[in-house]
């Protein structure tokens, strides 16, 4: 994750152009050893810690079972039954 934070962090650069900035980034994910420390590098490292940490969060909420089952719900009849 950070090693792809510095990466982005070398190659971004403002209003370039979307095709240099692919080649550019294939260029630096083939030769890690051109990579660069910048000033933008700690920024991308906290986003892409942050995107790491709500991409848990998310899939931690969505893995829990939260249905209650003992919800009572009413009916057409219009007598209160359990849900199943």
């Amino acid at each position: 994750m950070s090693y792809l934070a510095a990466v982005l962090a070398d190659v971004w650069q403002q209003g370039v152009v979307l095709a240099d900035f692919f080649a550019q980034l294939q260029s630096k994910l083939f030769a890690p050893w051109l990579i660069r420390w910048t000033d933008k590098t700690p920024a991308f490292a906290l986003g892409f810690l942050f995107l790491y940490a709500l991409a848990v969060f998310c899939f931690q909420s969505e893995s829990a079972n939260r249905r209650n089952l003992n919800v009572l719900v009413v009916g057409s009849s219009g007598h209160a039954k359990r849900m199943n």
